[in-house]
């Protein structure tokens, strides 16, 4: 409501509408900051699964087959073709394994970052700069 309406605040009323406080966008990005989910450098993968075969048990129990878990989840429909775009927040920073059990059981890995992609960017960035300054 507050982006759709560009609000800056919601009241909240009860089931009587009755006015019992309100809620701003700061209260709404703390929440958010809080949960965790912006935390540390782990995995993050994107799936695009089909919006009637869709199953989280399925897709939890190939993840914890590699011995990872799932910390959090969203989920992105695509109207035009009938999808999902499925985003996964691993509890681990390297995603190799998990991403090639994605693909022998037949999902479609959308996007993915990971620890050792990190890594090479880094390392890639840092020997640009020496070769540029001649080191």
């Amino acid at each position: 409501m507050i982006s759709k309406d560009k609000l800056t605040i919601i009241p909240v009323l009860d089931a009587g509408d009755h006015y019992i406080g309100l809620i701003t966008l700061s209260d709404i990005l703390k929440h958010y900051s809080d949960s965790g989910i912006f935390d540390d450098a782990s995995g993050v993968i994107v799936l695009e699964v089909g919006a009637k075969s869709y199953s989280m048990s399925e897709i939890a129990h190939i993840i914890e087959t590699e011995d990872a878990r799932i910390i959090s989840s969203y989920i992105t429909p695509n109207p035009e073709n009938e999808t999902l775009d499925l985003t996964l927040k691993i509890n681990q920073q390297e995603l190799t394994r998990i991403l090639s059990s994605f693909t022998r059981h037949g999902y479609f890995v959308k996007e993915h970052y990971h620890q050792s992609e990190f890594i090479d960017d880094i390392q890639s960035r840092y020997d640009s700069l020496m070769n540029y300054l001649g080191i």
